[in-house]
């Protein structure tokens, strides 16, 4: 996968969300001013967060599987990034580290060092809650600066707390079309903010050692 194919997986996952968004705008415009208006706007809500969650995901495991595709040395990454790739791995020292289960370890983690860089473990965990700081926690686990979103943090996590609050059932303020306007707004905003920093990242070539950052592969 080259930088250009990266840049166009994205694309075509943002253009994805951004078209779903849109019909669900439609759907409550359709029905403003009748007695559904409020119960359609409420339903949007959490269908808004799925895309940008989604969206996060999709892209994440896009941005691991190019890192992946360009067959970098382990010991010219960054190490935070070695360290994601260990994962799996890491997770079997958990409780009673025992000699044989230290030893192992030991063994998997030099016997990577001698390939390319590979994740074991994919997994892209949002927390189901993807509030502005689990967000910055698992970007930084790649080497992804999230500082482009900072003055959206407020809204991402409002848009989290009212998602939360319509999940568990509690009464909440009457929802109108207004208020699926302006999550809309903010959606692509973030959707949009969130592929730049992508596109940024990989041009940038983050996931390798800041000193080996010119180096071609």
């Amino acid at each position: 996968m080259t930088e250009d194919d990266f840049n166009h997986t994205i694309a075509n996952a943002l253009k994805h969300r951004c078209l779903s968004v849109n019909q669900i705008k439609k759907v409550v415009t359709e029905m403003q001013g009748t007695i559904y208006e409020t119960t359609a706007a409420t339903m949007a809500i959490p269908l808004l967060y799925a895309h940008w969650e989604g969206f996060v995901r999709e892209t994440l495991t896009s941005y691991i599987k190019f890192i992946e595709a360009q067959n970098i040395p382990p010991l010219t990454t960054n190490p935070t990034i070695f360290a994601f790739s260990l994962r799996r791995q890491l997770r079997s020292l958990s409780g009673k580290q025992t000699v044989e289960r230290t030893t192992e370890f030991a063994r998997t983690a030099l016997n990577m060092l001698s390939k390319p860089i590979q994740f074991s473990d994919k997994t892209i965990d949002t927390k189901s809650n993807l509030r502005f700081e689990v967000l910055e926690d698992l970007c930084a686990t790649l080497c992804i600066n999230v500082n482009r979103l900072k003055e959206s943090k407020r809204d991402i996590n409002a848009l989290v707390n009212r998602r939360n609050n319509i999940a568990h059932g509690d009464r909440l303020q009457k929802i109108y079309l207004d208020d699926v306007e302006e999550y809309v707004v903010l959606i692509f905003k973030i959707l949009n903010d969130f592929e730049t920093i992508l596109n940024e990242s990989v041009s940038r070539k983050t996931f390798c050692q800041p000193a080996l950052l010119r180096v071609k592969y």
